[in-house]
């Protein structure tokens, strides 16, 4: 991710600020650097973020140790997860990731010109522009063989299982061998093209307000939300977008998976094949599902009877009902054995398969901070939230004995 040893070009100081506690938010900003300001207060102070850009984009957080501050996104914090104390990257070392949050800090910037442009923007062209953000697409694009492949194969065993009227988890007697790799026909339904294409549940796309979900990132937030209430078990809409095989996407080191430990926003897993949508670049508006800890949706395969659809659909369905005006969620699928997902305990333990707690903090904390400048948790309550509290975690100060057990240092 991001590279700790980049070189930093000499930082100004910024323009003074308004300070609460160890934050300060601001409503102006500005973009130039000023070299004579080196007498400034100590709550005015100096900018040194690692995004390398010294203006205040009206959230910043001060270090304890060294006085300066710096912007909350670029480090990885919301104002729902304000830690009590705060060290800067260089009075409490760890890897932190410069360029993303020098393209946080650029495009935050661009918007802000934009709208000085232009500020008579209202709600409604807001709501607008998130149909540039990508394609859309009637189908879903399926390039691959494997794919394909994938597709007949699980199209096959599902049809020939309705046929003989066999349960699904006896498929596999049913053909009288197991179901090949990643073709698994678990938890695939059966639907109508019409009703696939028509949904009778209604959604709509509505933009997330930062004053509501306390979410900070570098662009506009959307979620779906239901028009009407929806019983338990309806289906509401197709995920469509650029399908590839999971196994693959895992694999491929720009998806971060490894990192991550969850699908990144607008790509949806199938919950038991080997078959990954990708929306972010191509798809509908099912792309904008958030995650919650605390999901209201799930997701199943689809197939649609007749030979001339071969492809396997991936749809949303409400888990429990769901009423009007409220947001559609899904989980975060997360990947259960990743270190960010285990407990700090003690590093007394004796299980020598165990990370030590510091790693595990410095896992929590890359997971949080990437995932929390791009998206937000949907819970509503985020000291419940898994993902605020890996960054909570992620932010603890390592103790000498975590450096001590992490170099093989005697006790």
């Amino acid at each position: 991710m991001g590279d700790d040893n980049e070189s930093e070009s000499d930082i100004p100081t910024a323009t003074t600020t308004t300070t609460t506690a160890t934050t300060t938010t601001s409503t102006s900003t500005s973009h130039v650097n000023n070299q004579d300001d080196e007498d400034e207060d100590e709550d005015a102070g100096i900018i040194r973020c690692i995004c390398n850009y010294t203006d205040d984009d009206g959230f910043t957080i001060q270090c304890e140790h060294c006085l300066v501050w710096q912007h909350a996104v670029c480090v990885g914090i919301v104002q729902s997860n304000v830690p009590d104390r705060y060290l800067c990257e260089q009075c409490s070392p760890r890897p932190v990731d410069r360029k993303r949050a020098n393209e946080v800090q650029r495009r935050r910037i661009a918007e802000d010109e934009d709208l000085e442009m232009e500020s008579d923007n209202s709600q409604e062209d807001l709501l607008d522009s998130y149909q540039f953000e990508f394609s859309s697409v009637e189908m879903n694009i399926v390039t691959s063989k494997a794919v394909q492949d994938l597709f007949r194969q699980v199209i096959s065993q599902f049809r020939q299982a309705q046929s003989r009227k066999r349960s699904l988890p006896d498929l596999s007697s049913t053909l009288g061998t197991a179901p090949p790799p990643g073709a698994d026909t678990t938890n695939v339904v059966s639907m109508e093209r019409e009703s696939l294409a028509r949904p009778l549940m209604k959604v709509t796309v509505k933009h997330i307000l930062s004053s509501s979900k306390t979410h900070h990132s570098p662009a506009p937030q959307y979620g779906l939300f239901a028009e009407s209430n929806i019983g338990a078990g309806r289906f509401m809409m197709e995920f469509k977008g650029e399908v590839s095989l999971k196994s693959t996407y895992k694999s491929d080191p720009i998806n971060q998976y490894s990192i991550l430990a969850t699908p990144k926003p607008f790509v949806l897993f199938h919950p038991h094949l080997d078959l990954v949508v990708d929306a972010r670049r191509s798809g509908n508006d099912a792309r904008f599902v958030r995650r919650s800890c605390f999901p209201n949706t799930e997701v199943k395969s689809i197939v649609v009877p007749g030979v001339q659809d071969q492809t396997v659909h991936l749809g949303l369905f409400a888990k429990v009902p769901i009423g009007k005006g409220q947001e559609i969620t899904l989980d975060w699928d997360w990947k259960r054995d990743h270190p960010a997902l285990q407990p700090l305990r003690s590093d007394k333990s004796k299980d020598l398969t165990r990370k030590s707690s510091k790693e595990i903090r410095k896992a929590k904390f890359m997971v949080a901070s990437t995932l929390l400048a791009q998206t937000d948790c949907a819970c509503d309550n985020k000291d419940t939230c898994v993902l605020h509290q890996m960054m909570k975690d992620g932010m603890i100060e390592p103790s000498p004995r975590d450096n001590d057990v992490s170099k093989g240092k005697p006790k």
